[in-house]
């Protein structure tokens, strides 16, 4: 009963419904001595999805007290190394995550049923953290599409991951036509919960690169209830970055460069208090191409200084840069 209230919490409030329900999880788990109980009421997705780092840390830390307290246990060490793996993603440790997911999967492939499908989510996930698309759209398109075959409550997210894909692989045509796809399917009827943000999340990458003004209208007004939140994608339990600077994106393609530039402070401001450094890369990144588009005075100077900044700390967590971040920026400046 506790956990289908968990998952039926919907819409702009599910976070704090979501939060009053583990608490009082929490609360049973101790008065029962339950650990498992106990554990459903410290799940990392929640505080990741509030940018509470504290409170990230205090989830990581039962977590780890629950796998040890059960040590034969399959289950609780996929969940314990599980969200150690999401949160060294988010903090750009990208070596130990991909060690910690390689246990993860041991862990979980015979035990957890939707193991197979979060793997896809977190290959997924590691190819957009490490800048490596070029690859993603020959090695990952079959497993993204096998994630939206196998796992229905993600086919949004699985459709916004390939629109991604085709964007960053500069085929514009395929790229609109999976944005339209999105919104005029999937969008309208998938549940909000933490899923459709991490979804609304992907797409508006794709549409900062080859959407149009119609497709970031429809968008950014969605996620306008969410505008407080981070991104959190609760399959790999990973926090991609801010709901304000993913509504930055979309604000830089509607021309409303005020808007999108306090979007983007705002943004980078939150990430940086959850300590998720790709993502203020990520930012920054979309800041100075807000700022190349706006073209005022001293815009190219700032931009630039921020294009520095991406570059260096790309260097220092291994990150390619040249997809993701170079390309579109050199783009926009020849224009």
């Amino acid at each position: 009963a506790f956990r289908a209230r968990h998952n039926a919490t919907l819409g702009p409030d599910f976070l704090d419904e979501r939060l009053e329900w583990e608490e009082e999880c929490r609360s049973w788990g101790k008065q029962l001595d339950d650990p498992w109980l106990s554990w459903f009421g410290n799940d990392v997705a929640s505080p990741l999805a509030r940018g509470d780092r504290d409170g990230v840390l205090n989830a990581l830390q039962q977590s780890s007290r629950f796998a040890e307290a059960m040590p034969g246990n399959r289950v609780s060490q996929f969940f314990g190394l599980l969200q150690q793996s999401g949160f060294a993603l988010m903090e750009g440790r990208l070596d130990d995550a991909s060690r910690l997911i390689a246990e993860v999967f041991e862990q979980g492939r015979d035990c957890v049923s939707w193991a197979e499908v979060a793997q896809l989510a977190y290959r997924f996930v590691e190819f957009w953290e490490s800048g490596k698309i070029d690859l993603s759209a020959r090695d990952l398109m079959p497993f993204l599409e096998g994630l939206i075959a196998g796992f229905d409550g993600d086919v949004m997210l699985g459709h916004s991951c390939i629109a991604v894909v085709r964007s960053f692989c500069d085929d514009r045509h395929a790229a609109i036509v999976a944005i339209d796809s999105v919104l005029e399917t999937d969008f309208a009827r998938h549940q909000r919960n933490d899923n459709w943000i991490s979804a609304a999340y992907f797409l508006a990458n794709a549409i900062e690169r080859h959407g149009t003004e119609a497709h970031a209208e429809t968008l950014s007004a969605a996620l306008e209830p969410f505008a407080e939140q981070i991104v959190c994608q609760p399959s790999a339990r990973w926090a991609a970055g801010s709901v304000a600077s993913t509504q930055g994106l979309l604000s830089s393609v509607l021309g409303d460069f005020e808007t999108g530039i306090a979007q983007f402070d705002e943004g980078i401001a939150r990430e940086k208090a959850l300590g998720a450094k790709p993502a203020v890369l990520r930012s920054k990144a979309g800041l100075a191409c807000l700022l190349a588009r706006r073209r005022a005075k001293g815009d190219h100077r700032r931009a630039q200084d921020l294009m520095d900044e991406v570059l260096t700390g790309c260097k220092g967590l291994g990150i390619d840069p040249r997809q993701k971040y170079i390309a579109p920026f050199e783009r926009l400046l020849q224009k």
